[in-house]
């Protein structure tokens, strides 16, 4: 079932604001260009981008993954090891 933009906005409505640290991942050589983000175009054509965003999730879980239903599990698999070796890589924090 497909959740109705008007439902979706009277859920969260009520909901505070949190902070969250972001990761994106583009394929085929498509980045996504922000002035205030990290990113980096690699060999294979893969962009990782790392930013903040702002959303109305209250749920307990420190990490959540979204997925397109149009992508492929190898490009899933293989941008989600690149993300993870970036955080190990990397030193970040998120401020309330």
């Amino acid at each position: 079932m497909r959740a109705e933009k008007e439902e979706l906005l009277k859920h969260y409505a009520k909901r505070k604001v949190n902070r969250f640290l972001r990761f994106d991942a583009s394929v085929g050589g498509k980045p996504y260009s922000d002035p205030d983000e990290l990113s980096a175009t690699d060999k294979d054509g893969d962009c990782i981008t790392e930013g903040t965003t702002y959303e109305l999730m209250n749920s307990p879980f420190i990490v959540r993954v979204l997925v397109r239903p149009n992508a492929e599990k190898k490009d899933v698999i293989r941008t989600l090891t690149k993300i993870t070796k970036w955080i190990k890589r990397e030193k970040f924090e998120v401020k309330p």
